[in-house]
């Protein structure tokens, strides 16, 4: 008899602690699991915490202006005067240095025979930034835009000229 309490005690012990070994062994799997996540989240580096390494801008001085002006990059096919990662100082205070600018600029663009494009990515512009100096000035009308046309672009014009008055 007692040989049957025992085993039916150790069945009794037995489902009573089988549970909790197969818990133990769950929670040993899920410890390990965790632990495992924990390591690749430490170790991999996340994008919000990644800063982007920007190289600090450097202030643009005229030499550094007309070396930039004598050799624009090839972007996307367009040669372009490489401006970028710059601090311009266009503000009143520097007003020689900001007509030098403009100047120099309108000169380069004016002389190129190509399309030129002007790239300010990730530059500072202290002050008023006026593209509008910058640009190519052409009379709109009269004989003084005539030289711009050739023969025929100006029988042209003269005829939308005359059609438009009548």
């Amino acid at each position: 008899m007692i040989l049957l309490r025992d085993l039916t005690l150790f069945r009794f012990l037995s489902r009573l602690f089988l549970p909790l070994s197969i818990l133990r062994l769950g929670l040993l799997r899920l410890s390990i699991l965790c632990l495992c996540l924990l390591y690749l989240w430490l170790t991999f580096p996340q994008p919000t915490w990644a800063a982007v390494a920007v190289a600090e801008r450097v202030p643009l001085t005229p030499e550094l202006l007309q070396s930039r002006l004598k050799s624009p990059t090839q972007t996307e096919g367009i040669r372009t005067i490489d401006l970028r990662r710059l601090v311009i100082d266009l503000r009143p205070e520097n007003a020689e240095f900001r007509d030098q600018f403009y100047r120099l600029i309108q000169a380069q663009i004016q002389r190129s025979s190509l399309p030129l494009g002007l790239d300010l990515s990730y530059s500072l512009v202290q002050g008023e930034f006026k593209i509008s100096t910058l640009g190519i000035r052409t009379p709109l009308y009269g004989q003084s835009a005539l030289p711009l046309f050739n023969e025929a672009e100006q029988a042209q014009l003269s005829r939308d000229r005359f059609a438009s008055l009548n």
